[in-house]
């Protein structure tokens, strides 16, 4: 019996530096969006998903990560993926 070992953890990415002429334009301290990464055991970065709102919350991320992970998979997650529904969801699965 094989198990998937991975971790999960969604990070606000920090305000930009306006050091380049694209980005001239943008307010000053604007965070740079929300993003998810999906790290199998290894090391080695399996998913990573965007969303351009910084305030996402990681529930925003658990479809992905429910069409992404297989059976039997071990995952290790923080705090803002705490939810009963998203539990129910993974025992279900």
């Amino acid at each position: 019996m094989v198990f998937w070992r991975c971790l999960v953890d969604a990070s606000t990415l920090e305000a930009l530096f306006r050091k380049l002429k694209s980005l001239e334009t943008v307010p000053l301290g604007q965070l740079g969006g929300r993003i998810c990464t999906v790290v199998e055991e290894t090391g080695f970065p399996v998913e990573t998903w965007f969303k351009s709102n910084p305030y996402t919350h990681e529930s925003n991320f658990v479809p992905n990560l429910l069409e992404l992970i297989p059976a039997k998979t071990l995952l290790i997650l923080d705090r803002g993926f705490w939810n009963f529904r998203f539990f129910e969801e993974l025992n279900l699965g």
